[in-house]
């Protein structure tokens, strides 16, 4: 069981943000927005933050293209790799059925003696 719990603190916000800014970008996007309803005020701070350090968020649409050729290249090697497994299950399914037959081939010869 694991229990987090995030807590900023006003005195630490703009050390906190510029943190979180830059290593959990789409949090930060999201957090801004919900600063902007519910704190106005240090949505003004981070913003002003962004401005004075040079900093700009950057959109969600180049991340959603990301996420689509991870996507793809995911989907790609999952279908790959299926393949593989497939390939090596008819290899050994063949195997056993060629070593079956030569089990019956020698238990026949060996009655034959």
């Amino acid at each position: 069981v694991a229990v987090t719990q995030n807590f900023c603190a006003r005195a630490q916000f703009l050390k906190i943000w510029r943190h979180a800014r830059k290593g959990r970008k789409k949090m930060s996007k999201k957090w801004l927005e919900s600063l902007k309803l519910r704190h106005p005020d240090l949505a003004e701070m981070a913003l002003k933050c962004n401005e004075d350090d040079g900093f700009e968020m950057k959109s969600s649409s180049s991340s959603k293209k990301k996420r689509k050729k991870r996507r793809d290249r995911s989907h790609s090697k999952s279908r790959s790799r299926s393949n593989e497994r497939e390939k090596s299950s008819k290899k050994r399914n063949s195997d056993r059925d060629e070593g079956s037959d030569r089990d019956l081939t020698s238990k026949r010869s060996k009655r034959s003696v």
